[in-house]
């Protein structure tokens, strides 16, 4: 996958498949996988482009897993009250020690005035079929410890955040 702005992944429905994943090129949006520690065929992807200038930029269409390397594309956004309402994503962060822990960070979705809401550390303790926020406010990085308890995440106006609980709740670090 190349960087520099010179391709990016959409997800479009297509019949014979829940999603396929496209490049093209002259564009910035090429979102980041993240790769299932446990299982190399479980690629992560979280859609949306945090440098497009937000509600007027790229917006995504949530998050997707690969089950078989790439092949197929599943949303794994949730519904109802417990859905991932994120239209830019801008990490997905698996637990090293159980795969069905993670975290996702981002902007937030657009509501009908052109404002993002929403934004957060959204939590995941069934593999991404159902979502909490933890989180609330514009984050941009989220990563797991080697020991899956500890996880960091960055947030422009709070700085960095610490869970010691696998994610269920942050406080500032410093």
């Amino acid at each position: 996958m190349e960087k520099a702005g010179t391709q990016f992944i959409s997800l479009e429905p297509v019949e014979t498949k829940p999603y396929t994943i496209e490049t093209k090129s002259n564009s910035s949006s090429t979102p980041d996988p993240s790769l299932d520690p446990k299982d190399p065929n479980r690629v992560w992807v979280g859609t949306g482009d945090k440098n497009a200038g937000g509600c007027a930029g790229y917006l995504g269409k949530g998050l997707f897993l690969s089950t078989d390397g790439g092949a197929q594309w599943q949303s794994k956004n949730g519904s109802g009250a417990s859905a991932l309402p994120l239209d830019i994503i801008n990490s997905v962060a698996i637990s090293p020690t159980n795969s069905a822990v993670m975290g996702v960070g981002g902007f937030g979705r657009c509501d009908s005035n052109g404002v993002l809401t929403d934004g957060g550390v959204y939590r995941s303790t069934d593999g991404g079929t159902s979502w909490s926020r933890v989180f609330s406010g514009l984050v941009e990085d989220v990563v797991f410890a080697q020991d899956g308890t500890t996880v960091y995440a960055s947030a422009p106006a709070t700085g960095i955040l610490k869970s010691t609980n696998a994610g269920a709740s942050f406080s500032p670090s410093n």
